[in-house]
């Protein structure tokens, strides 16, 4: 019983892990997309 609930709450940690690095990288390209246009070009 242990393990499914530890399975469970790694399972949710990964997605909330995801979903944040992935917001984040949202973040970062549209500010990097304003700042740094020359960068990215």
């Amino acid at each position: 019983m242990d393990g499914i609930i530890f399975l469970a709450v790694a399972i949710v940690a990964a997605a909330l892990v995801i979903f944040a690095v992935t917001a984040r990288k949202e973040l970062d390209d549209n500010v990097d997309s304003d700042d740094h246009s020359n960068n990215n070009k």
